[in-house]
């Protein structure tokens, strides 16, 4: 059975709060223009909306609550490998307050076992992984992978198939771009042999 992909944590909080509901989904139309300018000057594609992106995701995926709505999509190519980058606005279970959880995914060179690798002291000194393969992350977390989570101060990623998922709420850069950057730089320092012998076995 595939195992669920890690829980989004909540993000950066938006407006609005209203003691009868949230109200309509509030518009970020500089974070939108933001997004625009990126997509612009690097030649990707900006989607305003688009709510197919997290179709099928098990349902641990998003936040508690409503499911909420996908905005600001990026997409294109970075260091080599396919990216999507979106803000997913969403109202938190007994709030009535819109927040936003900024989620970047990047395609991995094969489909390996489901993993969740959470740093909870921070320093990747004690990396926590769940796996229902528990040979694969031990393999994976080498010194070098080690000491990049540490460099890029990440503190929960999930490996889900063929993709890597970083989210606003487990570390790392800020920026979009420097996300992606250190998340390149991450998938950068796994063994290629890694990738062949755990490429299509499948989660228990």
């Amino acid at each position: 059975m595939r195992r669920p992909r890690l829980a989004l944590l909540r993000g950066r909080t938006q407006k609005t709060r209203d003691a009868g509901g949230p109200g309509p989904m509030p518009d970020d139309l500089g974070l939108a223009a933001d997004r625009r300018r990126l997509a612009d000057r690097n030649g990707w594609l900006y989607t305003e909306h688009d709510q197919r992106i997290i179709h099928g995701w098990p349902r641990p995926v998003l936040p508690p609550g409503r499911i909420g709505g996908v905005r600001n999509v990026l997409s294109g190519s970075y260091r080599g490998s396919e990216f999507t980058v979106f803000d997913y606005f969403h109202v938190p279970s007994g709030t009535h307050q819109w927040e936003t959880l900024t989620v970047h995914t990047m395609a991995l060179p094969a489909e390996v076992p489901y993993v969740e690798i959470s740093d909870p002291e921070g320093g990747a000194h004690d990396l926590y992984a769940q796996s229902p393969e528990p040979r694969f992350p031990v393999e994976l977390l080498s010194d070098e992978v080690r000491e990049t989570i540490r460099r890029h101060a990440f503190t929960a990623f999930v490996l889900d198939g063929d993709l890597l998922i970083c989210t606003s709420s487990g570390g790392g850069p800020e920026d979009v771009e420097a996300k992606l950057d250190a998340m390149a730089d991450l998938l950068s320092e796994v063994s290629g042999d890694l990738w062949t012998r755990w490429d299509g076995v499948p989660a228990r």
